[in-house]
């Protein structure tokens, strides 16, 4: 279970790092 949640938090991070670096695009 432990492992799942890493593997989930891992994805989620790296989803905000997208959104995080699609909206800096928008913006330049």
């Amino acid at each position: 279970a432990a492992k799942h949640m890493f593997n989930q938090k891992h994805y989620t991070s790296g989803i905000n790092y997208y959104i995080a670096y699609f909206k800096r695009k928008l913006l330049e």
